[in-house]
């Protein structure tokens, strides 16, 4: 009976692992070689047309040495709860240095159109995502 069971449960661990195993291979075929997720493809047009003035990972340029440039996107309550299709607008319109959270005033922010970033999905999701998780 006790060998019963242990067949048993070593039956179902490898076919978990051989599940799991055909689950990861099969997602990494299909991703070509070298590409990017959405995320990381996120991360490089933040880090292109965004880190000067929003600091390095979405923190805010406030406390350098440099003037103040953008408020820190990283736990801002607009960009965890504002649609996307509101930033994406914020984007391509670009917005006043008026007062913000905290009496903070920044320089106005430009516009960024479709040949500057042609896609905005990708930064969105970075926005969204892992940049509000530290990533």
């Amino acid at each position: 009976m006790r060998a019963r069971r242990y067949f048993s449960l070593v039956v179902t661990i490898s076919l978990t692992a051989a599940t799991a195993s055909v689950l990861v291979s099969s997602k990494a075929e299909s991703q070509a070689p070298g590409s990017l997720t959405e995320q990381d493809a996120g991360r490089a047009i933040y880090e292109a047309r965004c880190e000067t003035c929003h600091g390095l990972h979405g923190r805010g340029t406030k406390g350098y040495e440099i003037p103040a440039t953008g408020p820190a996107l990283q736990g801002d309550p607009f960009i965890i709860n504002t649609p996307e299709i509101v930033i994406a607008q914020v984007i391509r319109n670009g917005r006043t240095g008026a007062r913000r959270t905290f009496n903070d005033t920044f320089a106005d922010m430009p516009s960024f159109d479709g040949s500057r970033i042609p896609d905005l999905r990708p930064l969105i999701a970075y926005l969204k995502g892992d940049m509000q998780q530290n990533k």
